[in-house]
């Protein structure tokens, strides 16, 4: 529970700003309609590549970077270090997710004001 609680609190700003961008990028549709359907929609979306994405680091960092010889600068009183080594990879998976779902997010929603755009012609 302390994990998952210091996990919220090094990442909620990262959600904030992705959030904002994303929210920033619904506005240029053309009714509010549209705009908080392809906002919300870009925003799941984005959450959902980021949660597969820090799966995949839980995967990687497991059965991969936790049996590897890592020289790593780990705190001395550490006592579990595969899993340590897991749940740091699963974080900075996550990151990059969160970054590729924004990017996804991002041309979703053009993808939809474009659509939009040729519907009304």
């Amino acid at each position: 529970m302390t994990a998952g609680i210091i996990g919220m609190w090094s990442t909620w700003w990262f959600g904030l700003i992705i959030g904002l961008i994303l929210g920033i990028v619904a506005m240029f549709q053309p009714n509010s309609k549209i705009m908080w359907k392809s906002g919300m929609t870009a925003i799941l979306r984005n959450l959902g590549i980021a949660i597969g994405i820090g799966i995949v680091g839980i995967l990687i960092g497991k059965f991969i970077m936790a049996n590897s010889n890592l020289t790593w600068d780990f705190p001395a009183d550490l006592i579990d270090k595969k899993n340590f080594i897991t749940v740091g990879t699963m974080h900075e998976f996550s990151y990059a997710g969160g970054i590729i779902g924004l990017f996804y997010g991002i041309l979703y929603q053009l993808k939809i004001k474009k659509a939009s755009a040729q519907h009304r012609l």
